[in-house]
């Protein structure tokens, strides 16, 4: 039986940790390419950025969230995409 909501205080991850490596990775590429530092960006701090940002958007708009590397103004960011 498929169970509907997970226990309090006990949710799975919007971010599989897999998606997470994916985006890091993709994000740093992105900042080399555009020729912006990366020695100040660690995996940890990039992957709670991502998680309290896709938790307070879908808190917000009530939909699912993920993220996409994107340049605007010359400069590698995550952007949120609703789905």
């Amino acid at each position: 039986m498929p169970v509907a909501a997970a226990a309090p205080g006990r949710r799975e991850p919007e971010f599989p940790e897999e998606r997470v490596k994916q985006l890091y990775t993709q994000y740093l590429d992105a900042k080399r390419r555009q020729n912006e530092p990366t020695a100040a960006i660690t995996y940890d701090a990039v992957a709670k950025s991502l998680r309290e940002s896709s938790e307070k958007l879908r808190t917000r708009h009530g939909k699912s969230v993920d993220f996409e590397v994107a340049i605007k103004d010359g400069r590698a960011i995550l952007r949120p995409v609703l789905k």
